[in-house]
């Protein structure tokens, strides 16, 4: 686990990396951190990058998920005092009873499944029961809803499924960057000293300061949104 946040870690790593060409040559302990240091700086960088520009496409996937799902909850919600009504043993209460969206759409297909049972029973005049006159409206209107929303929670599922991946990868390269960091932060100490001008700029604690040698037209990091909003 990285004790400092990543957005920082993310604006040390080009620093790091510039710190590094400059002042290692004729000191072979620095040297030595091209081959560790350095990949893992950039692979950081990357994978951080990539976590940044795809939450976006998450957002919006979770959004449209979340709105398919709350539509059909809200349908599903309306038919219940009706069928509570015409429906014997019908309980309204174990239907939409629950935020989580598996059991919203299990509820609504377990509801068109109950009334077409119904119709089916209703048939048989010896079961004296009558049949929905509206069923047909009830399906027209509820199973579009059931569709669209099953579709939009499997591409919302799968986009947080992709997301939680890149996180827990970025979250890995963060570890591995900030023990060589740290490492490396030492040695250059070892090399000059603790007042040394690029051994300040890497300090954590300095990572929000401007430096003359950053890039002033790269987007500047920020803090990288969790998967469980």
């Amino acid at each position: 686990m990285t004790t400092a946040p990543q957005w920082k870690l993310r604006r040390l790593a080009p620093r790091a990396i510039r710190v590094h060409e400059r002042r290692a040559a004729g000191i072979p302990a620095l040297m030595a951190f091209g081959s560790t240091l350095v990949p893992i700086a950039k692979e950081f960088m990357d994978s951080y990058d990539g976590v940044q520009r795809y939450s976006a496409e998450w957002r919006k996937q979770m959004r449209e998920g979340r709105s398919a799902i709350a539509t059909l909850t809200t349908e599903m919600r309306s038919w219940l005092p009706r069928l509570g009504v015409d429906i014997p043993q019908f309980d309204r209460s174990t239907f939409a009873d629950s935020d989580v969206p598996d059991d919203i759409m299990e509820d609504a297909q377990r509801l068109l499944e109950t009334v077409e049972e119904h119709q089916e029973l209703a048939a048989d005049e010896s079961n004296q029961l009558e049949p929905l006159p509206y069923a047909e409206q009830l399906q027209a209107s509820l199973a579009p809803l059931f569709e669209a929303a099953a579709k939009e929670w499997r591409e919302a599922d799968a986009s947080d499924s992709d997301y939680q991946q890149a996180l827990a990868k970025v979250r890995g390269l963060a570890r591995d960057f900030e023990r060589e960091l740290v490492a490396f932060r030492a040695t250059l100490s070892t090399a000059f000293d603790r007042s040394d001008a690029d051994y300040q700029k890497l300090r954590t604690a300095r990572a929000a300061t401007p430096d003359p040698e950053d890039d002033a037209n790269a987007p500047q990091p920020t803090e990288i949104q969790a998967a469980a909003e």
